[in-house]
């Protein structure tokens, strides 16, 4: 009887079977967001650029720190994005956030401490030097790194970019997937099924989930009980793509012949058995450099093993450093369960608790076919191995569905 293979021990699968994507390419990084970034990035500017004022309020000079109650003559003003009067003697000049601090000035006080009359105003708080400045470079200094290689980039980190001026970056080449589903009795999404056959799920969820900007999906294949055209799909695809992702065709019966298919067309295979519910059958092979990924037919537990299984390999290739983890949840049922397997479910979230982890509830009765439960669900729930019994409050874990299309 084959190991089976703990549901945290999937990573060091992956890592041995798949190696990162090389290929890389230069991009705007105004355009960034999802692309996992191929080398480091370094500053090449001062942030901030110049000495700033951190506050609205009034720049005075040396002669006025550590005084309260002391009056000064009203000189102009600072706004931001243009040159300002300096501070002399005696003096000081109303200035912005942002706004550059100007020739002579030692600090700002801010607003709500002073008292200000036409022409003049009176300093009520002590103003120690360099109160309320914004030095330069004292956020990012130049040649400081301000990102690294791996980073799947996110909207903040666009951002960041921008700020340092930024305006190009080299990002792995999108990795290219390509589905294909087995079995005569599927039919292809839009068809009509025939008497005896069932729509094809698996591909179009395949699809949604890798719409994201590192991805780019090839196109979504249906092969019917034929070892010989499973073959040749394996073939052609190989030099297409980087990833293979089928579904069905994983187990040990006449029909299952995923493992023989690869095998003629030149690559190799391993089956994976998973100490998980549902979804124990996965298996992992290579046709020279492109990755095959074998998902269950059923459903539900297609769905479970493109999360656990199918997001680290794309991750692995696309070379990014950012993995994704459940989030603690408490449960909001009542359950008996024979331990030994993680058991995955279709979750609802009912609520939250006093520090915002989601209330989940356990819906269907079980079975990776099932499909009526995931209508109502808002994500994937899950129980570990070790767990006999839930009741509710207990610790479990979450992710939601929203979260399934992130790499």
């Amino acid at each position: 009887m084959p190991t089976l293979v703990g549901v945290d021990d999937i990573a060091l699968h992956i890592r041995e079977w798949a190696k990162p994507i090389s290929v890389t390419e230069e991009i705007a990084s105004a355009s960034a967001m999802g692309r996992v970034l191929a080398a480091d990035v370094h500053s090449s500017q001062f942030l901030p650029p110049f000495d700033a004022s951190a506050v609205d309020g009034y720049a005075i000079g040396a002669d006025a720190l550590g005084k309260d109650g002391v009056e000064l003559a009203l000189r102009g003003m600072a706004h931001p994005g243009l040159a300002p009067d300096p501070v002399g003697p005696g003096s000081a000049v109303r200035i912005l956030t942002g706004a550059a601090i100007p020739q002579g000035c030692r600090a700002v006080v801010m607003q709500e401490q002073v008292v200000r009359s036409r022409n003049s105003v009176v300093i009520l708080a002590a103003a120690s030097d360099g109160e309320n400045i914004r030095r330069t470079g004292e956020d990012i200094a130049i040649e400081d790194m301000v990102l690294s290689a791996g980073t799947a980039l996110q909207p903040h980190h666009v951002g960041v970019l921008a700020a340092v001026g930024q305006q190009t970056i080299p990002v792995v080449r999108r990795i290219r997937v390509a589905t294909v589903a087995f079995g005569n009795e599927l039919v292809r999404h839009g068809e009509t099924p025939g008497l005896h056959q069932i729509n094809d799920s698996n591909s179009p969820m395949a699809r949604s989930m890798l719409c994201h900007p590192a991805l780019e999906f090839v196109g979504a294949h249906q092969i019917g009980d034929d070892l010989q055209e499973a073959a040749w799909a394996f073939s052609k695809l190989a030099g297409q793509v980087d990833v293979i992702m089928t579904s069905g065709g994983m187990s040990v019966g006449d029909g299952d012949y995923t493992k023989r298919a690869l095998t003629r067309a030149g690559g190799q295979w391993r089956l994976l058995s998973l100490n998980m519910k549902p979804g124990k059958p996965v298996g992992m092979g290579q046709i020279g450099p492109c990755s095959v990924l074998g998902l269950p037919g059923n459903p539900f537990a297609a769905l479970v093993c493109m999360h656990l299984v199918g997001r680290p390999l794309l991750r692995r290739l696309a070379g990014s450093a950012s993995p994704r983890l459940w989030r603690p949840a408490r449960a909001a049922f009542d359950l008996t369960r024979s331990p030994g397997r993680t058991e995955f479910f279709p979750a609802r979230v009912s609520g939250y608790d006093d520090y915002g982890a989601p209330l989940i509830e356990r819906l269907g009765k079980g079975g990776s076919a099932r499909l009526r439960p995931l209508v109502h669900a808002d994500g994937i729930g899950r129980m570990e191995a070790h767990v006999d019994r839930v009741v509710p409050g207990d610790v479990l874990k979450f992710e939601s569905f929203a979260e399934l299309s992130q790499l």
